[in-house]
């Protein structure tokens, strides 16, 4: 298996849906009160950044060697390391932290269940993990797409990289609940044109002890 898997966010990273969804995940991240907090897929930095700013303990992966030059480019204090959640945490020596969080990150994976499994191995027993993801659990924002004949430019087929996997909170804890986690909460982030639609789901969980 290569662990050059493209997972990176869009040219888009810096739009305004992008910054509504960072700063909800600041909100939650803050709320959580680690010490420490583990990015899977720092992309350019931009969250990283952020979180490193509050006082937070910050390290992170990104497989993207553009996005990784990036965030070395833009943000060299941050510790982020070229490397993606297909690989072996424990070769990695990345140790353990209180938040494990991801952002728009499992929609991109051939194998979803790695990002799960990565993340339970990096969080603490008493941690937490923070999973972001497009929402198409939305039963009205689906018809919606479907009357406007819009799912060829929702799935962005010519996207090198992109979606390829689509998450509803069901399967979203489905996954996670196989993965060693429980105690689930859920937030949401609207569409900033029509905010009658979620554009997000953020996943809260922790894992259960067996």
């Amino acid at each position: 298996m290569t662990d050059k898997i493209v997972y990176t966010a869009s040219s888009t990273e810096a739009a305004p849906e992008a910054r509504k969804i960072h700063r909800k995940m600041l909100e939650l991240i803050k709320q959580s009160c680690p010490a420490s907090v583990f990015e899977i897929g720092s992309g350019r930095g931009l969250l990283g950044a952020e979180i490193a700013a509050s006082g937070i303990k910050y390290s992170g992966i990104e497989p993207d060697e553009e996005q990784f030059k990036a965030c070395q480019r833009n943000f060299p204090h941050l510790s982020v390391k070229r490397a993606s959640c297909y690989e072996n945490p424990t070769e990695l020596d990345l140790g353990q932290f209180d938040l494990v969080i991801s952002n728009d990150v499992i929609e991109h994976l051939y194998y979803p269940r790695k990002l799960v499994s990565f993340a339970r191995s990096l969080v603490k027993p008493a941690g937490m993990v923070i999973t972001c993801t497009p929402d198409f659990g939305s039963y009205w924002k689906n018809i919606a797409y479907s009357l406007t004949n819009k799912w060829d430019q929702v799935h962005s087929p010519l996207w090198e990289g992109g979606h390829i996997k689509f998450f509803s909170k069901n399967s979203l804890e489905l996954i996670f609940k196989e993965g060693g986690f429980g105690n689930f909460s859920w937030e949401s982030v609207r569409n900033i044109n029509y905010p009658i639609f979620r554009m997000s789901i953020i996943c809260t969980c922790s894992p259960t002890h067996i």
